[in-house]
């Protein structure tokens, strides 16, 4: 009765604890709340760039950017820089992954809105100080991903 008691024992804990699930960070903002992280699930590995933000809507509410394509992050930081640079006044709009930036030409700001509608807006300083720092990791995400 005890070896089937321990049989079951183990074989329950190898079903229960048999998928491997583990984030570890690469990579964590200075200017912003971003990261680049590994995500390992039973031997594959998803490497992702995670940027999170108060809504600016509603404050009990955070929206985020998760991005898997290296090219995407790169085309993001840098439109997060050509906004941040622009000294006319001029509106602009662009989508880049599940994202839209606008720039108007009443305001100092860059808006970022995610696809849930939930937005925020960074001073152009700082849109080109998290470009730039983006531009220093994108490179961590594999250029190609299952």
């Amino acid at each position: 009765m005890k070896y089937i008691l321990v049989f079951l024992t183990v074989i329950i804990m190898n079903f229960g604890f048999g998928q491997v699930t583990k984030k570890e960070n690469i990579s964590r903002g200075l200017t912003q709340k971003w990261e680049i992280s590994n995500y390992i699930e039973e031997g594959d590995t998803i490497v992702f760039f995670y940027w999170s933000f108060q809504n600016m809507n509603n404050k009990k509410d955070k929206g985020s950017i998760i991005e898997t394509s290296q090219s995407e992050v790169q085309r993001f930081a840098e439109l997060l820089i050509e906004y941040g640079t622009i000294t006319s006044k001029q509106n602009k709009s662009d989508l880049v992954s599940n994202a839209r930036l606008d720039l108007y030409d009443n305001s100092n700001k860059v808006f970022i809105e995610e696809h849930n509608g939930k937005k925020t807006c960074l001073s152009k300083k700082k849109a080109v100080e998290f470009g730039q720092e983006l531009l220093n990791y994108y490179e961590l995400i594999p250029d190609t991903q299952k």
